[in-house]
């Protein structure tokens, strides 16, 4: 799955725990998807923060794996970004390993992995 709203969204309800509503607005020609927890820790009402795209909402994802007793490893390469998710302390090897362009992408595609939910790339 290419990084943009869509991943951002299942990030969000997959790995975050987030609830989220879809909507079709006469004002916007595309599907509005929107953030209904509370606290706003994953956007505001309006807005998913771009989990696939960028670095800082993607460290949200990693501090995520981390509350859940996980581990994560990026490892950037000369024209790609590896994710690595094991248990800490690594008893029993990765979990979850996932390669992208970028790092946010790599994180976003391993945690929905570690979680049980595999997208293709």
């Amino acid at each position: 799955m290419k990084p943009g709203r869509e991943l951002d969204a299942l990030v969000a309800e997959k790995v975050l725990g987030c609830h989220l509503e879809r909507y079709q607005d006469a004002l916007r020609p595309r599907e509005n998807i929107t953030c209904g927890c509370r606290p706003r820790k994953h956007g505001d009402m309006l807005n998913l923060w771009p989990y696939s795209t960028n670095i800082e909402a993607a460290w949200l994802v990693v501090e995520e794996m981390h509350g859940r007793g996980l581990t994560v490893q990026i490892i950037a390469g000369e024209q790609f970004f590896h994710c690595d998710i094991a248990p800490h302390p690594a008893e029993s090897g990765v979990i979850a390993s996932e390669s992208a362009d970028t790092a946010p992408h790599a994180i976003c595609l391993a945690a929905l992995k570690a979680v049980g939910h595999e997208v293709k790339i």
